[in-house]
Order: C-alpha cells, then structure tokens, then sequence
C-alpha cells in the first residue's frame, strides 16, 4: 500500500554570478501525508547556468536530514540551458563529471570539487542558514522519516563571474506507506497524489489535485474528487465515484470497460492486451493499446486513438476524430464531419459508414464498406476495395486498381481503369457500369454506359444487357443475351451477338451486326450499314430515313413524320409506314404492306403480299400485272372505292366489266367469266366468290391480249370495300 504525493514550488529561483541563489532557500511545505517517507524524488525544472560545474544543491528535510543532489557535475565551459533534472536513488545513472548535462532522471551526484584559482580543492560549502557538513547524497537518510513540514533547497554558485537561473522552480514526490493488504481506507492530501492500495477491497480517497489512484487486486472504491485524476482500474467491478465537473479524469485499465453516463469520467485508456474500451454521452477520450481493440466513443464528440493493432473506431453519435494508429483498422462511420487520421503505410483499413462517403487521398484509407440504405461511396488513388450493401449503391473507385462488390440493390458503377474488378451477385439487381475506358462487363453485371470523348469499346456478357457509346467512334458487343445496343455520336460498330438484339447506331455512319436472334435495328442514316446472317432471326429495322432492307432482314417501320419511302429485299417483309405519305415497296418474298396514315404508294413486287392502306387516299401500284397472278395474288385489306379516296395504278385501262360470281376460285371458272368478248385488251373487271358474310371480291386486269390469261393476267383480292368497284378507281398516274 503506497501514497505518492506531489508538491510544487514554481517560483523563479535566480543564482548569482558567485553565492546564494535567492531565494535561499526555496521552500516547499508538505502537509497531509500519512505514513513514513518510503521512497522521494526531486525534480529542478528548466534549469540555466553558463558555466556547469559551478553548481552546488543541497536538500534538507523538516527533520533536518539532508542529501546533495548535484555537485560539480558536468565539464568545464558547459552550458545548461532548459534542462530538467530528476533526481532519484533508484536511477540507473549518475550525471556525468567532464560531459555536458542533458534532461533526464540520475542518482544524486557529488564530484565535492570546488576550483577556487588557490590551486586547492575544497569541499562544497553552503552559507547560513544552510547545515554544514558533513553532505552526503543518500536519500536514504530520508526513510522512515515523517515528511510533513518544511523542505528546503539550497542552491550555490562557488565561482564567480557566471549566473543562471531555476525558470521552472522545484517539486517533490513523496510515497509513503501508510498500509497493508487489509481493506485499508486511504485519504490523500490537497496536492497532487498518487495513491496505490495492494491486496484488500481499498477505499482510495484523493481529495483536491491531480490524483492517481490505483486500487490493486481485491473490488476497491475509487474516489477521485477535485481534480484531473486518473483511476488505474484492474477489474471491472472497481467502483470509481466521480462528480460532475470534478475535473477531467481518466481510467487506465487492463480489463474491458464502459464508462457509464453516471460516471462523470471522460477518458478511457486500455492498458494491455485485446480489451475494449466503450464512451458515454461526454466527449470523451479513448485510447487503445498495442492489441487488436475495440473502441466506441458512444454519444458526445469523441476522439478515439487505436494505437498498434487491428482496431475498431466507432464514434457513435456526434462529431468525433478518430486516430487508428498501425494495423488494418476499422473505421465505424455515421456522418461526414468525422475526422479520420492515418497515416501511410500503418495496414490495410476501412470505413464502414451509414452516409454516403469520399475517401480523401490524404486519409491513407484503402477500404469503405456501405452499411445501409441508399448511400454512395467514392475512392481515393489507392487500391480500393468498396462494398455496397442491399439498396441502390453509386460506388466509384476512383485512381488506382480498384474492386467494387455491389451486393443486392440497382448499383452503378463508376470505372477509370480496366484493371478494375467488378463484383456483383446473381439476382442482384440491375447494375450499370459508366466508364471512359474499354471495358467488358463482369457476370451479374447488366448495363454498360461509355462516357467522356475517347474512342473506347464496350462489351456485354450473357445477361441482357444495355450498352451506350459515348460522342466518339465506338465498337460495343453484346455477346450473348437479349441486348440494346446505343452508339450515341460518332461511326459506330454495334455487334449484338445471340440474343434478341436491339441496335441503335444513332448519329454517324454505324456499322450495325445484328447475329442470331430476333434483332431490331434503328437507323437514322441511309448510310448505315446491317449486316445479318441467313437464318438468323426475324429482325427489323426502325428507321426515320428512306430505307431500303440488306439481305436477311425482314421487317421495316417508317417512324417520325417525315415523307420517307421503305424498300423490302427478296424475304417475306412486314413493311409499315408513318403518318406521312410514304411509297413502300416490297419486292419478292410474300410481303405485308402497311402504308399507315398518310396518302401512301404501296407495291407488292413479286409474290403473295398483303396490302394495307390505312388512313389517306393511297394507290395500289400494280402496272407489272406479274406481281399478283392467280397463283399469287395480292390481298388489298382496305380498299376506299368511294370517288377521290383509294386507286389502283395501271399501266393502262380502257374499259370496266362486272363479271358477276364465279362458283369456285379455278382458272377455268374465272375465264368462263370473263370471256374475250366482254374481258377486252387493257380492261379490267371484278367477280366474286362466295355469298353472304363470306363473299369475296376480286379485280382482274387485263394486258394487251383479249381474254383471261391466269400466268399473265392480274388478280387481286379486295377487302374492306366501301362501294362497288368502277373505272373510277382505275388510275395510270403514280402520283
């Protein structure tokens, strides 16, 4: 059981150039300790002097015994400017008697040499009221000895011509032992103790001061009082009393420890070993240790320091500074204005944050973990690893080879550099990479947006995805998976791969290569270029330009309002018009026509099409009479034979005939019919088929020969009829 007290003379000590210091002597008065002295040091405090070993100092107890703590030191010539000297029995040193005098803690020392130019040595000599000799420098005459009372330093230059000073003054710390192992009640005095119980549940009391109190084994009562104290805690069942506003006062402990609200503590320090350290509502002070530990600050601004080890920093609520120190720490983040301190090269660490967070280059921290909610997190010019969580994320690496895990949630992605890993789960929602660099989507990864003016190249996976180019002349692929594909500006190639594709040059000249799959072209220049295989789908091309389709594309929409033509190939084409007026033609293949709003132009071509006119008055090209004979006739949907709405367009046609009904549809019952006589050269006529709801009309148009002719004669078949079918509806003009 120890008691440490310690007691302070500030004042300016001045030492003349040869005598007495003044004062002399500088008193320090010590009241309130109980026990023997069992152990004393003295502490001089920012000592100067010109010439060194011109210094003698001499210490007297109130019981008269005294000790020289330093005589004759150092070497001639030397200088002490703003040292410190500890002076203490148990030292590992004496100070030196020819080198210069640094700071630090020494034995008292005593050379008792005095030149006084007689050419004798003499021994140290004090003026009254100083004892006379003998001096010697063991402390030990102190022991045992009652320390309450006035001590007195003496301080002698023996040389003349040099001076100096003590700036700092002087102080004592005096331990006494004033107990044992029993339940000992300890009351400390109004300076500045240090308290220290052994065995026994102790009551340690310090009263005013700056007090240490330190319990020892056995559940001790702990009361700081006025005072910056500090408690040295071994166990967590230790009962530490402190009032509010008593001071500043500070727990060292090797156990795991919260400081409760009640506590009034503010600063925690763990001493030794794996322990964790957790604040309460004041700003408190946390600091760790050389082990792996975990500290949490709690509410209150709080500065956590997690020194050596692989620490976790939680500031809880408020503002608070977090020091991780070596090691990979973990950083608990739950807003912006904390302040994170690393510095280089001290491990690997990481934020966990609830906010969305920058990782600063200055911060030297490589990691930051999302922890909830729709929150984003951007890298520094690190190697970052950044991990979203199961909302949408916005995760940007910045500079550096960089690792981004999305997790759950719609993710975004910022990539810079293609050594970056992307990291997503399957069924983890649909995710998009933006990137100014070439780049090809990892697996779970849907969406790819190519940024900045660069010509860069994108490239899919097997997810349906969707890839946008940037203003620059752009290569995307699609590979496998039912992608769109976006070119945006500049002369594009897009490749769909498999899948049901959808490709969209955009501006420039673009290079459009659709693979297997039922794809869907946009083109809006006729200089663009598609590119199919055979057998590779049934695709279409959306287009607001006059449009003829490439070889093994099937289908064409008209779009926008423009007057704009469409042109099918040898397929069997879907062909549709907008609401302008548009001439579509089909060419071979069995075609289907639809001319939309508009006064439209349609023409089959070739084979069994179907024509629809929609809305406008639209003309029916049918002036080759080839392109819908009896075994391939052509259906018009729609026909308006009311005057001035729908025509059919012939080379020629001088007469009109009704030819009445036919009993069934056959070459031979068709020109029974429509004999020579009334089916004249370059006439036309109509017949039906059927009765009722099921009849249908039929036009045939005759060329220069007289009578039916099935391989050479046109037959069409008229639906939608308004109104019988005259010469009126007969027209050789195309427009």
């Amino acid at each position: 059981m120890a008691i440490t007290s310690f007691f302070r003379n500030t004042t300016f000590i001045s030492i003349p150039d040869g005598g007495a210091s003044n004062p002399y002597p500088s008193i320090i008065n010590v009241s309130g300790t109980s026990g023997s002295l069992t152990k004393l040091t003295v502490t001089l405090t920012n000592l100067n002097h010109l010439w060194t070993n011109d210094l003698d100092v001499l210490l007297v107890s109130p019981t008269g015994a005294k000790s020289i703590l330093m005589s004759d030191v150092g070497r001639d010539s030397t200088s002490l400017t703003n040292v410190t000297l500890t002076f203490d029995a148990t030292a590992t040193s004496n100070l030196s008697g020819s080198d210069a005098i640094s700071s630090g803690t020494y034995r008292p020392t005593n050379f008792d040499f005095d030149f006084d130019f007689d050419g004798f040595d003499d021994p140290d000599f004090f003026d009254f009221p100083a004892p006379e000799r003998p001096y010697n420098t063991d402390f030990s005459v102190f022991n045992g000895t009652n320390p309450n009372g006035e001590w007195r330093l003496y301080i002698v230059d023996d040389v003349d011509f040099d001076s100096g000073n003590v700036a700092g003054g002087w102080s004592l710390s005096i331990t006494t032992d004033p107990g044992d192992d029993s339940n000992n009640n300890l009351q400390g005095t109004i300076v500045d103790d240090m308290i220290t119980g052994l065995g026994g549940n102790d009551t340690l009391t310090g009263g005013a001061g700056n007090d240490t109190l330190v319990g020892g084994a056995g559940v001790d009562s702990l009361v700081g009082g006025a005072g910056d104290d500090v408690y040295i805690v071994d166990s967590a069942a230790d009962i530490i009393t402190e009032n509010a506003n008593d001071g500043v006062d500070t727990i060292n402990t090797i156990v795991s420890y919260i400081l409760g609200d009640a506590l009034n503590v503010e600063n925690l320090t763990l001493l030794d070993g794996a322990t964790n350290g957790t604040g309460n509502a004041a700003n408190n002070v946390i600091t760790g240790n050389s082990a792996a530990n975990i500290l949490n600050g709690g509410a209150g601004n709080d500065t956590l320091v997690g020194g050596a080890g692989n620490d976790t920093l939680d500031g809880g609520a408020g503002v608070d500074s977090l020091v991780g120190g070596a090691g990979d720490d973990v950083y608990i983040v739950d807003n912006t204005y904390e302040i994170i301190t690393e510095n280089a090269n001290d491990g690997a660490d990481t934020i966990k944050t609830s906010v969305t967070y920058i990782l600063r280059d200055a911060l030297n921290v490589e990691n930051l973990t999302l922890l909830d909610g729709a929150i984003n997190g951007t890298g520094n010019a690190a190697n970052n690893v950044i991990t979203g969580n199961s909302a949408a994320n916005i995760l940007n690496g910045g500079a550096g080879n960089d690792t981004l895990i999305g997790g759950a949630g719609n993710d975004t992605y910022y990539v810079d550099n293609t050594a970056d890993i992307i990291t997503e789960v399957d069924n983890g929602g649909n995710d998009s990479v933006l990137t100014d660099a070439n780049y090809a989507l990892s697996e779970s990864v849907e969406n790819l947006t190519l940024q900045g003016t660069a010509t860069i190249n994108g490239t899919g996976n097997a997810a349906n995805n969707i890839i946008t180019g940037n203003s620059a002349a752009n290569t995307l692929t699609g590979n496998a998976g039912n992608d769109t594909l976006n070119g945006g500006a500049g002369n594009d190639t897009l490749n769909g791969g498999a899948g049901n594709d959808t490709l969209n040059g955009g501006t420039g000249i673009d290079s459009l290569i659709g693979g297997a799959g039922n794809d869907i072209y946009h083109v809006d220049n006729t200089a663009d270029i598609i590119t199919e295989v055979d057998n590779g789908g049934n695709d279409s091309v959306l287009t607001n330009a006059n449009y003829a389709l490439s070889e093994f594309v099937e289908n064409l929409t008209l779009q926008g309002t423009a007057t704009i033509n469409g042109t099918g190939n040898a397929a069997n084409n879907f062909i549709t018009g907008n609401s302008a007026a548009n001439t579509l033609t089909g060419n071979a293949g069995n075609d289907t026509l639809n001319g939309g709003a508009g006064n439209d132009i349609l023409t089959g071509g070739v084979g069994k099409d179907a024509l629809t006119g929609g809305l406008g008055v639209d003309r029916f090209d049918y002036r080759t009479l080839a392109d819908s004979v009896f075994s391939n006739f052509d259906v018009i949907t729609d026909f308006n034979a009311t005057t001035g709405n729908d025509l059919l367009v012939v080379s020629t046609v001088t007469s009109f005939y009704d030819a009445g009904a036919v009993a069934i549809f056959s070459t031979s019952e068709i020109a029974k019919n429509l004999p020579a006589t009334v089916f004249t050269a370059n006439s036309a006529a109509q017949f039906t088929l059927g009765t009722g709801a099921n009849i249908r009309t039929f036009v045939a148009i005759n060329d220069a020969t007289a009578g039916f002719n099935a391989t050479t004669d046109a037959i069409i078949e008229v639906r939608g009829l308004t109104s019988p079918l005259g010469l009126n509806n007969f027209t050789t003009a195309l427009v």
